[in-house]
């Protein structure tokens, strides 16, 4: 993996104390939260030495979403979803709440260690109806 230069990681440390001191005034659980994921957001940045390329794929798949979006068709959940972090916050929230059962997305329909298979195969595997062909 590439480091950047340290003349420019100076210069990203300097940016992002700027980014987080700019929600300086926000509401507290606010603040907490955009001054953390700024951080870590900056962080990931430097240290996978992202290109202009890379981070344009990011937001035209960001883009991609909310143009298919609509009032009832929410697509922006997809990279929550495909990052995990909707599980995570339902794990999270759920475990706050000691009699609560597993969410949906974790629950009772939930596989540990599911067996990988290849796009378009049966679930089914190789057992076959009796007669089936």
């Amino acid at each position: 993996m590439a480091t950047p230069p340290p003349r420019a990681v100076a210069v990203a440390e300097a940016l992002t104390r700027a980014v987080v001191a700019s929600f300086d005034s926000a509401p507290q659980r606010l603040r907490q939260l955009t001054q953390s994921l700024v951080a870590h957001l900056h962080a990931y940045v430097v240290e996978n030495d992202l290109t202009q390329a890379e981070w344009r794929q990011t937001i035209d798949l960001l883009t991609w979403a909310g143009r298919i979006t609509s009032e009832t068709r929410q697509e922006l959940v997809l990279p929550s979803d495909t990052l995990g972090v909707s599980s995570l916050v339902d794990l999270l929230t759920n475990s706050r709440t000691p009699d609560s059962t597993p969410s949906t997305v974790l629950g009772p329909f939930c596989v540990a260690h599911p067996t990988c298979r290849r796009a378009a195969t049966s679930p089914a595997g190789s057992h076959r109806r009796p007669g089936a062909r």
